[in-house]
């Protein structure tokens, strides 16, 4: 298989620090400055590593520097580099000029890591033309054209090698306004599609619940309730509607896209970036804290979508029973399967998986397979 392979580096750098987002140099420049990991190269690394033991089933077209080229020296697997950078920021010209050079090398399939913002820019110049696997490396993941983790995507891409007639369909390319998002309100719009596997491994097209709010109401009285009687417990509140509601019982403003904590019915921590939670939360030995989240409608995804504040660092340690999910009886049947996470530490999605129960009502809760 002639496969393409093309990072956009920048994806996701700043999940952890409550930025709502990675497009632009300001934004990019901000994350750099206080320290932000480029995530997407080590996503790259785990997706090179569990399909690296069939490297002679596949030629490998990317594109120099930290856009594929060091990523595959790094795990020595053999590649061909058909254009490089012109400077060493990288930008959404470096990724449609790969994207049009591996389609113009034919490449069978093209593999790409990055958010939604990535996935618009190859949709523009690949279309529907030849079959894509994202692998989830930003922040904001609305498309339908990423596989749920960097090992699905690899199983997928082993999968289209052992397959003699494997099946496509076209996925939705979305991305939301950024300017927008970070002044609390959504806006999505779909850019096009692409061509994807039909398979389990792939995450559906962010579904947004607007229905169903009498249940909306009573799951978040329900939660509201025990946190009133949580006494000395700190409590991390993701963002999304369905946590808000909680917020509006206890008469509070909820950052609608980002991560508040409260203390005994007191706000005391707005929009926190992950290092403000672990100043808060591990700062003191023996400091009880649960999260309270809820999963993407359509997708299933329960921590490292969105919420990426609440890094492994805060979730290492905690029971499944320290993990509040509030989810309306519509949302969750928008899920086709389990729930997942993908927190980027395979070892914490694994010890994560498992039944969970879900309040979906005042007093009525669901239980739910995590895998």
């Amino acid at each position: 298989m002639k496969l393409g392979f093309v990072i956009n580096p920048y994806a996701g750098i700043a999940g952890s620090l409550a930025l709502k987002g990675s497009d632009g140099s300001e934004i990019r420049e901000k994350a750099l400055r206080a320290g932000a990991e480029k995530k997407a190269l080590v996503r790259a690394e785990t997706f090179l590593r569990f399909i690296s033991p069939h490297k002679n089933n596949l030629e490998f077209y990317t594109y120099g520097g930290d856009m594929g080229e060091s990523s595959l020296k790094k795990m020595a697997l053999p590649f061909n580099v058909l254009g490089r950078p012109d400077a060493p920021e990288t930008s959404a010209y470096d990724t449609t000029q790969a994207i049009s050079l591996m389609k113009e090398a034919g490449v069978d399939c093209i593999v790409f890591l990055g958010g939604d913002g990535t996935a618009r820019d190859v949709c523009s110049v690949l279309g529907d033309a030849i079959p894509v696997v994202g692998v989830p490396a930003g922040v904001k993941m609305h498309s339908a054209v990423y596989a749920k983790t960097p090992t699905d995507a690899a199983e997928l891409i082993l999968s289209l090698l052992s397959s003699s007639s494997p099946l496509f369909k076209l996925g939705e390319v979305m991305d939301i306004d950024e300017a927008q998002f970070r002044q609390g309100r959504l806006s999505a719009n779909l850019y096009g599609y692409m061509k994807i596997p039909v398979a389990r491994h792939m995450q559906g097209k962010k579904s947004v619940n607007l229905g169903e709010q009498d249940a909306l109401y009573g799951a978040a009285k329900f939660v509201a309730r025990e946190m009133e009687g949580g006494k000395d417990v700190f409590y991390v509140v993701g963002p999304g509607t369905s946590t808000r509601c909680i917020f509006d019982l206890l008469g509070l403003e909820k950052t609608l896209l980002g991560v508040d904590v409260l203390f005994e019915g007191r706000l005391i921590k707005k929009d926190a970036a992950a290092a403000d939670l672990k100043t808060l939360l591990k700062g003191e030995e023996g400091r009880k804290y649960k999260i309270v989240v809820t999963t993407i409608g359509g997708q299933g995804c329960l921590f490292g979508r969105g919420n990426q504040q609440i890094d492994p660092d805060i979730l290492r340690g905690l029971s499944k029973n320290d993990i509040i999910i509030v989810a309306t009886p519509e949302k969750l049947l928008s899920i086709p399967g389990a729930l997942y996470n993908d927190t980027g530490d395979p070892e914490l999605d694994r010890f994560l998986s498992g039944y969970y129960r879900i309040r979906t009502g005042d007093r009525v809760e669901a239980v739910f397979l995590c895998k």
